[in-house]
């Protein structure tokens, strides 16, 4: 069964996202590229942004969680150098059921 990881990240405002767009790019991409992503979906409203990302299983979803907290820290740090800290949420996973 799909599984969808949401994952809610605060305090980063409309024009410090534009200026960061190459670096959450690159997660974005580096995420996508990964075995088992299905799909990736950023949110945005205001400061907070919600990320969906659909893996093909819980085995997928675990690969991925096996380094997530290191890549997030990187990226709270890139992000940082332009102003307030992100935060980045730990994600809530949620089953996904393909209606017919």
């Amino acid at each position: 069964m799909a599984i969808a990881s949401m994952t809610w990240i605060t305090n980063i405002a409309p024009a410090q996202r534009e200026k960061n767009r190459p670096v959450m790019q690159a997660a974005a991409d580096e995420v996508r590229a990964r075995d088992g992503c299905e799909s990736f979906a950023a949110l945005a409203d205001g400061t907070d942004t919600l990320v969906v990302i659909i893996w093909r299983d819980q085995a997928a979803f675990d690969a991925y969680a096996k380094d997530r907290d290191q890549k997030i820290t990187e990226l709270e740090e890139k992000l940082s150098a332009s102003g307030e800290p992100p935060m980045v949420g730990q994600p809530k996973l949620y089953e996904v059921d393909y209606w017919k």
